[in-house]
């Protein structure tokens, strides 16, 4: 497994590197996934290349910023809650501390169709684009590490009404059923609710262990 690991980050680093060098977006599967992955390698010891995450963190950081008037506006960008709760998920993962343009998309999450019960995703591209239980996870999560003192009332009534959302919505595959299992813990739903969405999850799992 540690040698598949350590051929792998070559590959992941590669595919974040490029993207930022042809595009100037910032993209869910190119960087969110790839940071996830490396951050977590990181974690138990493998090594990866000095600087990565603070060149990932420039080039969202300029891409948020390039768009913070649309955000304030509530225009948001391609991808509209799916790249804005994924940039924030990025950022925080980078180690990135709070600023203007964090602020900006935390603005906008918290207002994006603030008069329904979760954040819905735009558009059908698995697997980053496509549960609206991951996109309520990241934009939860990325208001929760980015909002601060400022946000708690608005964020407080959102997050009662996302978990009673969690709890009666059905998972229809592996990405609903993972997403929506992380976005009942961010939501401090009742330990009773998160072990049985747990339980959703195992009981899918396949005989060799995978899903």
């Amino acid at each position: 497994v540690r040698l598949a690991i350590e051929a792998a980050i070559p590959k992941l680093v590669a595919g974040a590197e490029g993207h930022i060098k042809q595009k100037s977006c910032f993209a869910c599967h190119n960087q969110a996934s790839p940071v996830l992955a490396l951050r977590l390698a990181r974690e138990r010891g493998f090594t990866v290349p000095k600087n990565f995450f603070e060149k990932q963190a420039e080039h969202i950081t300029d891409f948020l910023a390039s768009h913070t008037e649309r955000f304030l506006k509530g225009e948001g960008t391609g991808g509209q809650a799916d790249t804005a709760g994924y940039a924030l998920f990025t950022l925080e993962l980078t180690g990135h501390q709070p600023d203007a343009s964090t602020a900006a998309v935390v603005d906008y999450l918290l207002n994006f169709r603030n008069t329904e019960d979760h954040w819905r995703t735009s558009s059908n591209r698995p697997p980053s684009e496509a549960s609206s239980f991951s996109t309520t996870y990241v934009a939860l999560r990325g208001l929760r590490s980015y909002g601060g003192k400022s946000i708690e009332q608005q964020l407080q009534k959102r997050v009662m009404a996302v978990r009673a959302w969690l709890i009666k919505a059905e998972a229809k595959d592996t990405e609903d059923r993972v997403f929506r299992l992380l976005a009942l813990n961010e939501a401090g739903a009742d330990p009773k609710a998160i072990a049985a969405a747990a339980w959703d999850l195992m009981r899918t799992q396949r005989p060799d262990g995978g899903w």
